[in-house]
């Protein structure tokens, strides 16, 4: 199934929005500590722009938007003659799979699209990434330039992932108003419940960041943005909330 024209237009639109909206950011949102010379402060700021903690504009849009760029024509045709057609031909189960398949596939290169975008939006206009300058930021590696990489990939596939967890709910959710609001609705509540949940894991003797992220499993926060909600355990939160 092809995407319309319509919703082509809305995903360029949302990229020159996303970048338009990094800028602003980075001219006034940054922490100063970023000023240092010897701080890495492209990389620090790539980090602080997508870190739900610092700056939620960026991830608010990518929960609030998803849905009606990448599962709504497959919410909308569920019930549609040729796609009836479709799948009496080949089955529901291939079906499926196969938008399944295509959902996570455009899902990943958007979001690494739109990482390249605001990667070179901070390096050509804010600082240079410049891995031989200190990293305040580690996720996956001690390794600055691993870290950073490794990041951009678990973030990329995690965005898949959640895409993958929102087509399957158009079997779940009746109506389109509900669908559409959904993962915003599922993020707010998934919060409440980190909330909840830490405060038990912190009853049973854990230190506070690992409570933190056993807790946050449930939150899409650690797909589109794995380790970022308590800045370390990256591989550990990003698996839990996979499973």
């Amino acid at each position: 199934m092809l995407y319309s024209k319509k919703q082509k237009i809305s995903i360029i639109l949302f990229l020159f929005a996303i970048i338009i909206l990094t800028l602003f950011l980075i001219k006034f949102q940054l922490d100063p500590i970023f000023e240092e010379s010897t701080i890495n402060r492209g990389v620090e700021a790539y980090f602080d722009i997508s870190n739900a903690n610092k700056t939620i504009f960026y991830f608010l849009a990518l929960i609030i938007i998803t849905p009606n760029l990448f599962t709504i024509n497959y919410f909308k045709y569920k019930n549609n003659s040729f796609i009836n057609l479709i799948t009496e031909r080949i089955n529901l189960k291939t079906y499926t799979l196969k938008i399944t398949v295509k959902v996570f596939l455009d899902s990943f290169l958007f979001y690494l699209l739109l990482n390249v975008a605001i990667i070179a939006m901070i390096h050509f206009t804010y600082s240079p990434i410049d891995f031989t300058k200190e990293t305040l930021t580690f996720i996956f590696s001690p390794n600055p330039f691993l870290n950073f990489g490794l990041y951009i990939l678990f973030s990329c596939i995690g965005f898949g992932i959640y895409n993958i967890f929102l087509i399957q709910m158009i079997y779940i959710i009746k109506n389109e108003f509900m669908f559409r609001a959904f993962s915003l609705l599922n993020f707010i509540l998934s919060l409440i419940s980190v909330i909840m949940f830490k405060q038990i894991f912190l009853q049973t003797g854990l230190s506070n960041e690992l409570a933190g992220v056993i807790s946050s499993f449930i939150t899409p926060m650690n797909l589109l943005t794995p380790g970022l909600l308590f800045e370390c355990y990256g591989l550990l939160s990003f698996t839990l909330s996979a499973i």
